[in-house]
């Protein structure tokens, strides 16, 4: 009887405390939006802030409070009643989740953003459903990072609205086969949208995803899962991510590797964004490929469907400025490259030194900007030979940048093999197939086709042209005397010709046009 009487007493002094506002520790009082202060800020949000002019930017006076540390703004035109079940359902998350991180979620109304973007811990996004995977999403984004992989944040979104709010949680079976688009499995960001892979590879990585995720948990736990997620957001450590998802299909059965690119959300400006060791990649959502007719591998909506093909060009360029980096072999190398896709940008594709940024209007010119910003910074010539415009930038980018250009090289041997046979400015073009007996690639005749061209088009100097063709002969003519590793070397490095003048290789290299490409026609 005692015993009864010292819980029901105990019982008491619980409900007393409770009812005094006292809680437990870790958890967190019950907020009212009758108790929030809120001032006023002018917020700006500017997608890809760094860009050559973003795409997208958004100012406007937000209302802040702050409830648990977190940071919520609200657009004035989001109703109380909205913002109050925004903030307890964050908390309710958050409390889930079980981290003291904390992030800024600035909310607009609908019509004025209806977009996700996700930057340094900042949320900025838009009234919706307090409780979907869609939002949860969003924080986790904002709490783990934004290149977070977009399959185990979307899995573990799903976990935590089926433990809170007791909706559905699909998972595979105990033994699962998967029979779609192998590339899906990757499940980034792309692998959830129905522009890149079919409705049904959509519903099966999607109980993949909570799959991996409901079993990472179950083995490492929570926090297990959250060091994962951070290991997933940098091109630093993606490959121990990667590790981790490839044991999981593996031990399921299924052999796959997944891509080393990092893929975010890219708002309201872009389609999405990628990341790798060498640069960041802003694909624009009105962008396209402006030479598309004439590579035979890109074609209206390239990189904007089709997730096979997309991984495709963003593996081969990666795998190319590796390449470049190491042709060069340069010390010293600022990998943070920002790339825009963009078309509204120019009417040509260009490589700027300050933002240190590319524009992009095709993937053909991929390769030879790269370059320019690979060795911008190491191109030391003086006088008439600076690093503008002359042999050694633009000539020095066209004639390496076919070396590794896959996309390049396809569309310039199209565009040199289409060229009408009945105008005397391309007969050299069509002597030479002649000559070979077959069509130009580009990828074996781009020397031979500078130093044709330098002849037919009456270049005598390296620098006419803008230095691109006769820069680039006159480079394939240095190569040919003394090994790409010298010439490489000259340019970029010691910036001397040794016992040679410039003068002299130039007459000698006019000699060598004359001697050896005399015999093609000029170009009237």
């Amino acid at each position: 009887m005692k015993r009864i009487l010292s819980a029901l007493f105990l019982l008491c002094i619980l409900l007393t405390l409770a009812s005094c506002g006292y809680h437990q520790a870790g958890s967190v009082p019950e907020f009212y939006i009758s108790d929030a202060v809120f001032t006023t800020e002018r917020v700006t949000l500017c997608e890809a802030e760094d860009a050559l002019g973003a795409p997208y930017a958004l100012n406007k006076e937000l209302e802040i409070t702050e409830y648990n540390g977190t940071v919520y703004a609200f657009e004035p035109k989001v109703p109380m009643a909205d913002r109050e079940q925004c903030i307890r359902e964050t908390e309710a998350i958050l409390r889930e989740i079980g981290t003291d991180r904390k992030i800024r979620i600035n909310i607009y109304a609908l019509g004025t953003y209806d977009s996700t973007f996700i930057e340094e811990g900042a949320v900025y996004t838009y009234q919706q459903n307090w409780k979907s995977p869609g939002y949860v999403s969003a924080l986790l984004y904002g709490i783990f990072g934004e290149y977070c992989h977009y399959g185990t944040i979307f899995g573990y979104a799903n976990y935590l609205c089926a433990e809170l709010y007791d909706v559905p949680f699909e998972v595979c079976g105990d033994d699962w086969t998967y029979e779609g688009d192998q590339n899906a499995l990757d499940l980034n960001l792309l692998c959830f949208r129905p522009e890149f892979v079919s409705g049904e590879d959509i519903q099966s990585v999607t109980q993949i995803s909570n799959t991996f995720v409901s079993e990472y948990i179950e083995t490492n736990g929570s926090s297990g899962l959250h060091e994962l997620l951070e290991m997933s957001a940098s091109p630093n450590t993606v490959n121990g991510f990667n590790s981790v998802l490839s044991d999981f299909y593996a031990a399921n059965g299924i052999g796959h590797t997944p891509t080393e690119l990092l893929y975010r959300l890219g708002g309201r400006g872009y389609d999405y964004i990628v990341k790798c060791e060498y640069a960041t990649m802003y694909i624009e959502k009105n962008w396209f490929d402006a030479n598309m007719d004439l590579c035979p591998y890109t074609y209206e909506g390239f990189l904007h469907q089709c997730y096979a093909d997309t991984r495709q060009f963003f593996d081969i360029n990666v795998k190319q400025m590796g390449q470049y980096q190491s042709l060069f072999g340069l010390e010293s190398y600022d990998n943070d490259l920002d790339i825009y896709f963009s078309n509204a940008r120019g009417n040509r594709s260009y490589y700027q030194a300050a933002p240190h940024a590319i524009c992009l209007q095709n993937t053909g010119s991929f390769t030879h900007e790269y370059i320019h910003a690979l060795t911008n910074k190491h191109l030391g010539f003086t006088s008439d030979y600076t690093i503008h415009k002359g042999w050694n930038s633009e000539g020095l980018a066209e004639y390496f940048c076919h070396k590794y250009d896959y996309y390049g090289n396809a569309m310039c041997s199209v565009d040199y093999n289409s060229l009408p046979e009945d105008r005397s400015r391309y007969r050299y073009v069509h002597e030479y197939r002649e000559k070979l007996g077959r069509d130009i690639d580009m990828s074996v005749d781009y020397a031979e086709i500078m130093h044709i061209a330098t002849y037919a088009k009456n270049y005598d100097d390296p620098n006419d042209g803008g230095g691109y063709e006769p820069g680039a002969s006159f480079i394939g003519y240095l190569i040919s005397r003394f090994g790409e590793e010298k010439v490489i070397e000259i340019i970029c490095k010691t910036h001397d010709f040794g016992e040679f003048t410039y003068e002299e290789l130039v007459a000698d290299w006019q000699a060598f046009i004359q001697e050896n490409y005399s015999g093609y026609s000029k170009v009237k």
